[in-house]
């Protein structure tokens, strides 16, 4: 049974029959608004991309480019058009520097203008999210995201019924094995893995948020199974890992959220070092039989063989401390079936150790305030504070098979920086609560915005 019982639901912003939320003018986003983030979002999830880039005569190309420019546009104009929001987005720095990275890359990349378009987009895809949440209240963002994740479930499903020679992947050439039997769907995305990631991740945050994301419950129980049917059509490994993956560390930090202060801090870490011992565990060679259940084998489709050579290739390159650039890498340099379908060994081989010191420095940070976050919390956030931890759990797991961090168009990278912007916004509400308390600011009903009930909100924000 998905976690949201009345109160709780009403705690995160969700509208009820007792009225409009708290903060809700101030923070929830008008009708056109919340049009142009759905299709804003669908595009810079990677929806369309292939299908408009392989169009005849360049004009679905020219699109692409348009809608690109278009969300890159609009996120920075709203940033802009507001004090709150700069200020907002400057202490969502982090991931800033992550942008500026992919754009310093440029100049040592093996090919600049590839890095430099692709750098631009991922600009564009911050920047829209950035908007997103400066407009919107965490749970909001969450709720938001994941309805466009089924929303585009919704339409793979069209597309691979209505237009099967594009929505079905063997009936594209791409990616097509031998040894494969049956059809894989990729729906309106570029890949079948595009499709499974999105429909697992979708179950997995639909199974815990439960009606804080759909109040129906038939809604939601049609929208699981729209997710789960394209889960399966997209036959995807990963997708099906990382839906188990996302809501158990849901789950399990959200108890650890839930216990008292005095205990919350070990159970936390306890499931931190269970992660990193079961990582450490496999990489060494155990239960290499794992992959076999999710119908796959033991060496992960060849990946293990394939990111060996790569790594033997760059070790040789040159370009070890600096990379091959940002979204090029050194894949010139490899065999033409050797593919790097691992989000670390992509991370250094685009940036190089140094830009990679960068990168682990901007994890360790999400970490350690994702982690913050749920020691810190009232319990009865708890629902929103362990959004965080639980994403970067799932992207660590979900990037050993596919390098999918960093990327400048898809779901990973606005869940990047959606953990990010819920720290940020979280942490600011903590520590207005703290201020009022030691009475260095006066009430604000509006920074209680991340609950449902004002005088709740006071007594968990301020204290009083």
């Amino acid at each position: 049974m998905a976690i949201g019982s009345r109160a709780v639901h009403e705690q995160l912003g969700a509208p009820t029959s007792r009225g409009r939320p708290i903060g809700e003018t101030r923070r929830t986003a008008s009708g056109p608004f919340n049009i142009i983030f759905i299709i804003g979002l669908i595009f810079i999830t990677g929806a369309f991309t292939a299908q408009l880039e392989s169009s005849r005569g360049g004009a679905g190309a020219a699109v692409l480019q348009i809608v690109t420019l278009l969300t890159g546009m609009f996120g920075v104009g709203v940033i802009l058009a507001s004090a709150d929001a700069r200020r907002f987005a400057f202490r969502c720095w982090p991931v800033l520097i992550l942008v500026v990275l992919a754009f310093a890359s440029t100049p040592l990349s093996f090919i600049p203008a590839q890095t430099l378009k692709k750098s631009f987009t991922l600009l564009c895809t911050v920047s829209f999210v950035l908007a997103i949440a400066t407009k919107l209240s965490p749970m909001e963002c969450i709720r938001l995201v994941v309805r466009v994740m089924v929303l585009e479930c919704l339409l793979s499903l069209i597309w691979v019924v209505v237009f099967p020679d594009i929505g079905i992947q063997n009936r594209t050439g791409i990616g097509i094995r031998e040894d494969e039997i049956g059809e894989w769907w990729r729906g309106i995305f570029s890949h079948k893995q595009g499709l499974g990631v999105v429909a697992g991740l979708a179950i997995g945050l639909i199974g815990f948020y439960g009606r804080s994301i759909f109040g129906s419950l038939f809604i939601r129980v049609g929208a699981i199974l729209c997710c789960l049917a394209c889960l399966i059509g997209a036959r995807s490994a990963t997708g099906i890992l990382v839906a188990i993956v996302i809501a158990g560390a849901l789950y399990s930090l959200y108890y650890a959220a839930r216990s008292a202060r005095g205990t919350r801090q070990l159970l936390v870490n306890s499931i931190l070092i269970g992660s990193a011992a079961s990582y450490f565990i496999w990489s060494r060679g155990y239960f290499q039989s794992l992959p076999e259940l999710f119908g796959r084998s033991s060496d992960l489709t060849g990946r293990d063989v394939a990111w060996t050579i790569a790594m033997d290739v760059f070790d040789s390159s040159g370009v070890k401390l600096t990379g091959g650039g940002y979204a090029v890498g050194i894949q010139h340099m490899l065999p033409e079936f050797v593919y790097v379908d691992n989000g670390y060994y992509d991370m250094l081989m685009q940036f190089g150790y140094i830009g990679a010191a960068v990168i682990v420095a901007f994890i360790c940070w999400t970490l350690f305030f994702a982690r913050k976050l749920i020691v810190r919390t009232p319990r009865e956030l708890a629902m929103i504070s362990v959004f965080p931890l639980a994403i970067l759990l799932s992207l660590a797991v979900l990037n050993i098979s596919e390098a999918l961090f960093l990327s400048s168009k898809n779901i990973c990278t606005v869940f990047t920086v959606l953990a990010v912007t819920t720290i940020v916004r979280v942490r600011e509400q903590l520590d207005a609560g703290e201020k009022r308390k030691r009475g260095f600011v006066r009430p604000n009903p509006a920074a209680a915005q991340l609950l449902g009930s004002q005088g709740r909100a006071r007594s968990v924000l301020y204290g009083g």
